[in-house]
């Protein structure tokens, strides 16, 4: 079975890399910095772990022990009962117990990647997906920075092997990718109601143009945003680096970006040329409705947009990555601003990596962002409705 991230501690092992990169930025070239994070005890031993080693949390010895193992494991045999207790700091350690713990716990070298690779094998066992992220495609899909020169720490980014940024971005991605999910529950019923109504025949409700049912709906409007706003703001917080924002910052952001986060909540619910976002249980904020809450300029531009955006098909991934790389690219006027210089490096680099696994080309790429590139006058727009 091939291996999956997931099958690790995610959280522990994400925040492990996350956070040993980001503090390069501010390691001073005359001071030692030890590791601060705890990768627990090793798996095989319950001795310090130093890492990630052959897929799972190990210490150096049984790391090496491993290794040597590739080779020597068909001599091993066990004097005893073939259940010998692998304890830490012991020097004699029964090898075939050892061996078999570490085949038992999922040590392989098909996860070397996971850890460092020794010089030896690295000549010699390259990962395709490396391989495919750093060779396939590499002149056919445009660097993303060409469209959006908002970067700042471009060579201090995982710069260290492509092994590295595979896992750090294939985390960063599975991470965001949970949060939003987790945060847009409620319109993926949205969803699964839409694609219902419109198997059964789609009829939008008619409502009287009338200063009561426009007042009524604006209402409901704002509510929805309130609820909106409050999942947002949670979204944010729980991104990785994005707790290191003041609050200032932060409302910066979630202000000049709050109806980007509506749109990319939504996007999937732009279908047959409608919205099929709800207000409520029972009103859907369609074609007709936005009219009458936004105004029917406002409407028509929002949905031309927002029709343009979902003709993409983006993955749940690639929307995920969108909002978040969003979050730190059009917010401006902020005190830390190298700090969101960095996180936008970051969510840029994963969703380059992720717009490269789907196998996007130049032109999806060169579109994609030709359109992200509007998102600040359509929030401006958004932003610019009364609906007191």
């Amino acid at each position: 079975m091939p291996f999956k991230i997931k099958q690790l501690d995610e959280q522990e092992l994400f925040h492990a890399y996350y956070q040993e990169i980001l503090l390069v930025k501010s390691r001073n070239e005359n001071r030692t910095h030890e590791i601060s994070y705890d990768f627990g005890d090793c798996k095989i031993c319950a001795d310090k772990s130093t890492g990630i080693h052959y897929g799972i949390s190990t210490c150096e010895p049984c790391k090496g022990f491993f290794k040597r193992s590739l080779i020597r494991h068909l001599e091993y045999k066990c004097s005893q009962s073939q259940n010998c207790s692998i304890l830490p700091r012991k020097t004699k350690k029964c090898k075939f117990c050892r061996w078999q713990k570490c085949l038992k716990e999922g040590m392989s070298v098909e996860k070397i990647r996971m850890g460092r690779i020794p010089n030896s094998i690295k000549k010699h066992k390259v990962n395709y997906s490396i391989q495919t992220l750093t060779e396939v495609n590499k002149n056919k899909i445009l660097d993303i920075y060409e469209f959006i020169p908002f970067t700042f720490y471009r060579e201090r980014l995982l710069n260290k092997s492509d092994e590295n940024q595979v896992l750090v971005l294939s985390l960063l991605k599975d991470k965001t990718y949970q949060l939003f999910k987790e945060c847009n529950k409620e319109f993926d019923a949205f969803e699964t109601r839409a694609l219902k109504i419109i198997q059964l025949g789609y009829v939008p409700i008619e409502y009287e143009r009338s200063k009561e049912n426009i007042d009524f709906l604006r209402q409901k409007f704002f509510s929805f945003l309130q609820s909106h706003a409050l999942v947002v703001a949670n979204f944010i917080n729980k991104l990785p680096g994005f707790d290191r924002l003041d609050k200032r910052d932060f409302n910066v952001m979630m202000r000049e970006n709050f109806f980007s986060m509506l749109g990319y909540r939504s996007f999937k619910l732009f279908l047959e040329g409608d919205c099929f976002t709800m207000l409520d249980e029972n009103i859907q904020l369609d074609n007709k409705v936005a009219s009458l809450v936004l105004g029917d300029e406002i409407q028509r531009k929002v949905l031309e947009f927002s029709l343009k955006i979902a003709s993409f098909k983006l993955t749940d991934a690639e929307i995920a990555l969108s909002a978040a790389f969003v979050l730190t690219t059009f917010s401006k006027n902020l005190l830390n601003k190298d700090l969101v210089r960095e996180l936008n490096e970051y969510y840029g680099r994963a969703l380059y990596y992720v717009l490269n696994l789907n196998k996007r080309n130049k032109d999806f790429l060169e579109n994609y962002i030709r359109e992200l590139c509007r998102l600040p006058q359509i929030n401006k727009l958004f932003a610019d409705v009364d609906c007191s």
